[in-house]
């Protein structure tokens, strides 16, 4: 359900309704599910609210490119293997050794891990 914002937008003057949508980062390597943004369906402008915006920069903070793009090597666990996440990802990620993740094979040279909530 879609709640009207008293603000206009600031591309065209119309209305804004709240609405939520997806975010990526750095070429899909991030990606932000279920962000609050101001949407203005007459331009099709998505704006980011104040509160929203600071919770972005929150989550983002201590994420660097390079570091979203760091190569690993995999281990080994009995006959499993290992992908470590570095730490700093980990902690603005809220990642704990009891987060249950979902793995998805995307294609047969990429995979998916998404945080369960």
């Amino acid at each position: 359900m879609k709640k009207k914002w008293s603000e206009k937008c600031p591309v065209c003057n119309g209305e804004l309704v709240s609405s939520k949508t997806t975010v990526d980062f750095y070429d899909g390597k991030v990606i932000l599910r279920d962000v609050e943004v101001q949407y203005c369906p007459k331009c099709k402008q998505e704006l980011f609210t104040p509160e929203q915006m600071k919770k972005v920069d929150k989550l983002m903070e201590g994420i660097h490119l390079q570091q979203v793009s760091l190569r690993r090597h995999l281990s080994e666990s009995g006959r499993s293997l290992v992908l470590r996440i570095p730490a700093d990802i980990a902690r603005t990620l809220h990642l704990t050794k009891a987060t249950e993740v979902e793995l998805r094979v995307k294609d047969p040279k990429e995979f998916v891990v998404e945080v369960v909530a």
